[in-house]
């Protein structure tokens, strides 16, 4: 099996998420309603998750399940999805704050330098100084989102992965093809555009609504805001739960020329 090029992963998710759509946004729009709840419902929120990508991994593998079948897999790793989740988030804020520390003493340097050298050459100094400090960021969090973008996949596909070993999975796999998955989540992101931009502007009523002074109808609006809001933002986790997991196959196709075992 050869590995994927940027577009064809993209356009290979795209096709699942099209093929699939009424299936996958029951489920996200689920997931959306869980999401709400702390706890118990951002684990189910992510066992949704798990539950779109296994299910899309399924159709690349051609070895489709039904969603019952899927279920009987995912919905027992309930903790080890949220572990990984919260896993990935410490990461991500150890992370910067490093990066904050860094960036603190980029910025005291900085104006050191602009108070010591007026004129000209002090503001093209600082100017440099800020742009270096905004594109650390910029690449920090491009390649933490490109490292872990896959945590909750191998969970789901895999057997016996809890959350750090998920993590060593997806970082193993990671490694040596950033760019290919940055390249993919660029591209994604772009097509990713309009349906953000139509769950924003559906949104806005409803959040409107909610934030007004409308007496005993403000607990209903903003029920209907979170109603709204989950069922907006289900037409678009479907499409990058599909797309993760034709990453996921791609890197196992670069690096392992699949040879894994499912969770069956």
């Amino acid at each position: 099996m050869k590995p994927l090029s940027v577009g064809n992963v993209v356009s290979a998710g795209l096709r699942i998420y099209r093929d699939h759509f009424k299936e996958y946004y029951r489920i996200a729009f689920g997931a959306a309603l869980w999401s709400w709840i702390p706890i118990y419902g951002w684990a189910k929120f992510m066992a949704h998750m798990g539950l779109i990508s296994r299910l899309a991994f399924g159709e690349v593998v051609e070895k489709p399940e039904t969603m019952k079948a899927a279920q009987k897999h995912t919905n027992p790793k309930l903790w080890k999805f949220l572990g990984a989740g919260i896993a990935v988030t410490l990461r991500f804020m150890g992370f910067y704050l490093l990066w904050a520390v860094a960036a603190t003493i980029l910025i005291m340097i900085t104006a050191f330098i602009r108070n010591a050298i007026p004129g000209t050459l002090g503001t093209i100094l600082s100017l440099i100084g800020g742009i270096t400090t905004i594109l650390s960021l910029l690449f920090l969090l491009i390649w933490l989102i490109s490292r872990y973008l896959i945590i909750d996949v191998p969970i789901a596909i895999e057997a016996d992965h809890n959350a750090s070993s998920a993590i060593k999975r997806t970082v193993d796999l990671s490694t040596g093809n950033i760019r290919h998955i940055y390249g993919i989540v660029m591209v994604a992101g772009l097509i990713s555009v309009p349906l953000w931009s139509v769950a924003l502007i559906l949104q806005i009523i409803p959040s409107a609504l909610s934030n007004m002074d409308i007496g005993a109808l403000a607990p209903l609006a903003t029920i209907v805001s979170l109603v709204v809001s989950s069922a907006t933002s289900a037409f678009i986790t479907p499409l990058w739960q599909s797309i993760k997991a034709v990453i996921y196959y791609n890197l196992l196709v670069r690096r392992e020329g699949y040879g894994l075992e499912l969770d069956i």
